[in-house]
């Protein structure tokens, strides 16, 4: 008899950690495991939130001198440099920031034919070459909305996916405007800040970060303790000890085609999908900002210990590995 086992790792574009928040599987299944496989069971260790770190490097300071600021006027640039030499311009928000360096830019390079020979154009234009990166990656990484995606919340999404769909609509947003100023590609407006500005607030909101780190390190605890108990079945051969289908192999054989494939697979399949959508969403952002890509991890971004995200993939492949193998002392699995 074949059974095909898989955990689907496709694209869907769509204070304290509540007990309501969580898309693991549960300590029930976890029970159902080690009574269809006769084993002990004892209950998970979840591994500790990891506070996130990032080392961003500073905006530049470039200063342009006044008789030489003067001369940007018509590049529309005094007003911006009046405002960030002003106290309450060097208290901006990430995103505000985001917003002032790139029309600076815009403004440096309006100027570029007129002042482009100058030492001093020069001097602040090479400043500030990398400072469009740098702001965005404050905005991404450690501005007000991502620091939110990253606090522990009681979720109103039922579901990681749609979690994930609400995150993945307002990411796409960020990630259009954002391009934009990276590549130069259009000037910044009214209308786009405002766009900007209503999709981080979106995205803050999900507390998307928080959610799926706790699941997966909630998964990876509930793999630790049902990948042993397979492995303890496995060694002793109790089930099916001459190689053939007996009534507990047959057991398992229905418990892994049902309760597994309806109760616990999807849970796996959720947490694995939303780490591809992840993933995904980001790699044009990576791709297009040296300083975010020196600078992103995956593991950091969702609060979790370096190389958990790597545990988690490989507790799940081993699950469904354990399970075949359970199943093939039984004749009841696929031999290729």
């Amino acid at each position: 008899m074949w059974i095909r086992i898989l955990i689907i790792s496709s694209v869907v574009l769509t204070g304290c950690e509540s007990q309501q928040s969580t898309f693991a599987p549960s300590l029930d299944a976890l029970e159902r495991v080690g009574r269809i496989l006769n084993q002990e069971v004892t209950s998970p260790n979840i591994p500790p939130r990891v506070p996130a770190a990032f080392d961003i490097p500073a905006l530049s300071e470039a200063r342009i001198g006044l008789a030489n600021a003067l001369k940007l006027g018509e590049c529309g640039l005094v007003p911006l440099i009046a405002e960030r030499n002003s106290a309450l311009g060097r208290q901006k928000r990430a995103s505000t920031r985001f917003w002032y360096e790139w029309s600076v830019q815009e403004g440096l390079d309006l100027c570029a034919d007129q002042f482009s020979e100058t030492d001093w154009f020069q001097e602040a234009t090479n400043a500030k070459s990398k400072d469009v990166e740098i702001a965005l990656t404050q905005v991404l990484l450690v501005g007000e909305e991502a620091t939110q995606l990253r606090t522990p919340a009681s979720t109103d999404y039922s579901t990681l996916t749609a979690s994930s769909s609400t995150y993945t609509e307002a990411l796409q947003t960020i990630r259009a405007i954002a391009l934009n100023a990276l590549i130069q590609e259009g000037a910044p407006d009214d209308d786009k800040l405002s766009a900007f500005e209503e999709a981080l607030k979106r995205w803050g909101k999900t507390h998307h970060h928080a959610t799926l780190g706790r699941s997966v390190r909630e998964s990876i605890a509930w793999l630790e303790r049902a990948n042993a108990m397979q492995q303890r079945a496995i060694d002793s051969n109790s089930l099916c000890p001459m190689g053939t289908p007996t009534e507990m192999g047959r057991r398992v054989d229905g418990f892994v085609r049902g309760y597994f494939t309806d109760a616990i697979q999807p849970k796996l399949s959720q947490t694995t999908r939303a780490l591809s959508q992840l993933t995904y969403l980001w790699e044009p952002l990576l791709a297009s900002n040296p300083t975010l890509q020196a600078t992103l991890d995956f593991d950091r971004l969702l609060s979790l210990k370096q190389g958990t995200l790597d545990t988690f993939h490989q507790s799940v492949k081993q699950h469904i590995d354990q399970w075949q193998a359970v199943l093939n002392q039984c004749d009841l699995s696929p031999r290729a």
